[in-house]
């Protein structure tokens, strides 16, 4: 009779060459090895599966599959829908597209979400959707200004923000298609009465892929008598910002307000320092990035 331990392995070899080569070597084994190989054949099959599929709860994706987002602006409405986890149909004037985006391996510009930066020959397009993380609903309130700069935003009261922008090439009519898909969440939740929201102009069917983030940004902190919020250590964090080159960048770079936020850039200085500043008027530091 064999050993325990040399038994144990003869299974464990017939799983891989059964799992891998399709060969149901199992049956050579009394019963209730049987049941041991076939409970092991489970668990590889379920462990190969979840290191090779994607899995789009691993990242930030506001969406679910099935939910559909129609945002409306200026006459004009732009349709979103999730078919899957990663890709997303967008139907608006002009054409209707499907793509399929990618998960972000680390955190960008705060979040870790889902993008794609090309189109295809149809279109150009660069696609986002992903969380945003504050502490506060006006930090939240800041960040929406400044990201009205580049594209006419609705929002909702609990936080779901889109905005998107259909843009020509001069010379041939070619067009780039810009859209984001945000879910603001205050210190991990989403907010409740978000000001300035336009229900109207948004219509949601479906539930979203998740109501409270497991991310948390760090604590706000004050440094050398400046105040940064956790949004700004956070994003300092991901790009490998330190304090101390944001306070040479506060100290020495020009500034220019704009919807009352004061914007600074290290990239002006001599010698540059990679980095763009923003504070309230008030000084507390909002945000950092290269």
């Amino acid at each position: 009779m064999e050993s325990g331990k040399l038994a144990g392995w003869k299974c464990q070899k017939q799983i891989v060459e059964r799992t891998c080569g399709g060969f149901n070597l199992c049956m050579i084994f009394r019963p209730h090895i049987r049941r041991c190989c076939h409970a092991i054949a489970a668990a590889l099959l379920t462990l190969v599966s979840a290191c090779t599929a994607p899995r789009g709860d691993s990242y930030e994706a506001v969406m679910s599959p099935g939910m559909t987002i129609a945002a409306t602006r200026a006459g004009q409405t732009m349709h979103i829908k999730a078919l899957d986890a990663f890709r997303r149909e967008y139907s608006w004037a002009s054409m209707t597209k499907v793509f399929k985006l990618q998960g972000r391996q680390r955190r960008w510009y705060g979040s870790q979400g889902i993008y794609r930066p090309n189109g295809d020959g149809d279109v150009h397009a660069v696609l986002e959707e992903g969380q945003q993380h504050f502490d506060n609903i006006e930090d939240a309130m800041a960040w929406l200004r400044r990201q009205s700069r580049w594209l006419d935003l609705q929002w909702s009261a609990n936080g779901l923000v889109v905005g998107w922008k259909e843009q020509r090439r001069q010379e041939d009519g070619f067009p780039a298609l810009s859209v984001e898909v945000w879910q603001i969440c205050i210190q991990g939740r989403k907010p409740r009465h978000l000001p300035g929201a336009s229900e109207a102009s948004l219509v949601v069917r479906g539930e979203p892929s998740r109501d409270v983030s497991d991310y948390r940004l760090p604590s706000a902190k004050v440094i050398s008598g400046r105040s940064f919020t956790g949004r700004a250590l956070g994003l300092m964090e991901d790009d490998g910002i330190n304090a101390q080159q944001v306070l040479a960048v506060l100290r020495a770079a020009p500034c220019k307000e704009e919807n009352g936020l004061r914007w600074y850039s290290g990239r002006d200085m001599q010698p540059p320092i990679r980095c763009l500043v923003c504070t309230h008027s008030t000084g507390e530091v909002l945000s950092v990035e290269r």
